[in-house]
């Protein structure tokens, strides 16, 4: 897991302050597997149960393959790119 310092923005900061990133996606992009390298997680994060519109989806922070730091997840029909840090 990679860090920049104590008030770094390095992935494992932002994993570690559960914060979202600069820029969210919608709706997230579908990427393939061999893009990215993951860095820290994963962060579980629940939403919707209150409205019948459930979302359960576990977070990752990841490079990718232009060395951009992103925020990805899993789903049974592959991975999906939903923020970029900045």
């Amino acid at each position: 897991m990679a860090t920049r310092g104590a008030g770094g923005l390095g992935p494992a900061g932002i994993q570690a302050a559960g914060t979202a990133p600069a820029l969210l996606l919608e709706p997230p992009r579908h990427i393939r597997e061999m893009e990215f390298e993951l860095l820290a997680g994963p962060e579980r994060i629940e939403s919707g149960w209150w409205d019948g519109d459930e979302a359960q989806r576990d977070y990752f922070v990841a490079r990718s393959g232009d060395a951009s730091v992103v925020w990805i997840y899993r789903e049974t029909n592959g991975w999906f790119m939903h923020g970029i840090f900045a």
